[in-house]
């Protein structure tokens, strides 16, 4: 189940377009002002990314500006790349995942049991770092992650720490990060339509810090991605995207 809810989650990134609002909690506690983003792939680079709103205020022309500039970079950085092996070729790249500063690999061969019921089972996925060799795992982080029997598809998926990392002079703890899966389209499978997340930053010199961040999908919609509209196949992204 964890497999197929797997690739029926990978076989839909960058196939939705929606609306992103952050909301969330800043330095000393404080509300952050909302931002505000349409994401839509089936659209030209410029403008796969618009923000809407930036910090509570509408964006100025240069801003703009800008986020299209990024987005026609990074356009051009995919592009530039040399073509990569197939995913069960020998040396095919693995899937990756971002946490605080370093990319991680879920290993869902090795995934256990966590606990289940009559229409869900939650499992615990080992992780390792994208190119340790020493097969040393990456337990800071735990990775859950929720299937439902029915459907073979994610309804939750968890990202706990379980250890204090340092980055950079700073000290990261407490983190949490949960992904809520929701149906907007019966016939597409379940997608991320809420993340929530948490961490506490301990600084060299200073007092503790803890920031929330809430970022909501709202209208959802199926799209062709703006590359195979021109008959080009693009293959999987490889870094999840939750």
């Amino acid at each position: 189940m964890l497999d197929a809810a797997f690739n029926a989650f990978i076989g839909q990134q960058g196939r939705w377009a929606y609306t992103e609002t952050h909301s969330g909690l800043g330095t000393g506690g404080k509300p952050k002002a909302e931002t505000v983003v349409r994401v839509d792939p089936s659209q030209p680079y410029a403008r796969q990314r618009v923000p809407l709103k930036l910090s509570g205020k509408p964006p100025t022309e240069k801003q703009l500006s800008q986020w299209a500039e990024q987005q026609e970079q990074a356009a051009k950085r995919r592009q530039a790349r040399p073509p990569v092996a197939p995913l069960d070729a020998p040396g095919g790249e693995e899937f990756q995942l971002p946490i605080l500063n370093q990319l991680v690999v879920p290993e869902l061969g090795r995934a256990t049991v966590l606990a289940e019921d009559a229409t869900a089972v939650t499992y615990d996925v080992p992780l390792h770092k994208v190119g340790d060799t020493t097969a040393k795992p990456f337990d800071a982080f735990q990775l859950t992650a929720r299937v439902n029997r029915q459907h073979r598809q994610f309804e939750r998926v968890t990202i706990r720490q379980r250890a204090t990392v340092r980055i950079a002079g700073g000290k990261f703890s407490d983190g949490l990060t949960e992904v809520e899966f929701g149906s907007p389209d019966p016939r597409y499978p379940a997608v991320p339509v809420k993340r929530t997340s948490r961490t506490t930053n301990k600084p060299l010199f200073g007092q503790a810090n803890t920031t929330e961040d809430t970022a909501v999908r709202t209208d959802l919609k199926h799209v062709t991605p703006y590359d195979e509209q021109f008959g080009v196949k693009i293959g999987p992204l490889r870094t999840l995207q939750f």
